[in-house]
């Protein structure tokens, strides 16, 4: 008696005996109620109760939640690909000489600094100092191989001179 009186309270505060007296409830829920249903139910573990689910949700005229989920997917095909025009080649390469120019610049005068004021300097830290040089080569060459590759890519307009 009192074992079955302690697994009955038991189950109740973990919820299977509150998830059991529901799963064959699906007519009392609203149409909102169904579909948080069908969001969070373990569809692996319960798979007879997703059929009860989908089945009341037809009974009713509703959208089917397989659907609604299909809707909001986004494949990789949607996405359109970045353009890379003539202007935005011009600006990056714009962007990477000022880099270089920088480079080129710190490395000379042996010292190198970022916007908070703080100096590396090549004569008291020569390991960080190249190490941040040599980054920063890998960047312009990263970015110059993306324009030489992207600017096959963009299409040459015809000029009409008859207009």
């Amino acid at each position: 008696m009192g074992r079955t009186l302690l697994r009955s309270l038991h189950n109740k505060l973990l919820g299977i005996g509150v998830l059991m007296s529901l799963s064959t409830k699906y007519s009392k829920c609203s149409a909102d109620e169904l579909y948080d249903i069908y969001e969070h139910i373990d569809k692996d573990v319960y798979p007879d109760r997703v059929k009860q689910l989908i089945e009341e949700i037809k009974v009713r005229g509703l959208s089917s939640p397989v659907e609604v989920e299909e809707v909001y997917v986004n494949t990789p095909e949607e996405i359109p690909p970045v353009e890379f025009t003539k202007k935005k080649v011009f600006g990056s390469i714009i962007v990477i000489l000022l880099s270089g120019g920088t480079l080129v610049w710190d490395i000379l005068n042996g010292s190198m600094s970022n916007r908070t004021g703080t100096i590396l300097m090549a004569s008291d830290t020569p390991s960080s100092f190249y190490t941040a040089s040599i980054i920063r080569i890998f960047f312009i060459f990263y970015f110059v191989h993306l324009i030489l590759t992207e600017q096959k890519k963009i299409p040459n307009k015809k000029i009409n001179k008859d207009t």
